[in-house]
């Protein structure tokens, strides 16, 4: 699969169990960033500390967490490797005017 493929599978498991993400589809090297940015951990929020899991008011039975929680990771680390082959995204300020 190539990458927006897979995000369009990683956000229709995301419909199907009710998790409130959505990951946009990648163009460019910003777009990259953006999702980049959403792997990123802090205090719990990062695509890595995910799990869907009725305990976390999911919709999903008990029995099929670990297989989804598998596909899910599968996704997400496919996704990030097809990520980082993007460059980095810069924002380039334009120069100020000189003062006389």
């Amino acid at each position: 699969m190539d990458l927006n493929e897979e995000i369009d599978a990683l956000n229709q498991l995301f419909e199907m169990y009710k998790v409130n993400h959505c990951v946009p589809r990648v163009y460019n090297s910003q777009d990259a960033a953006r999702v980049r940015e959403m792997y990123k951990s802090t205090m719990g929020h990062g695509f890595y500390d995910l799990k869907i899991c009725q305990s976390n008011g999911h919709t999903i039975d008990v029995n099929s967490e670990s297989e989804v929680n598998t596909k899910l990771h599968a996704l997400l680390d496919s996704i990030k490797i097809k990520i980082d082959r993007y460059p980095q995204y810069k924002v380039y300020k334009k120069p100020g005017k000189k003062r006389k």
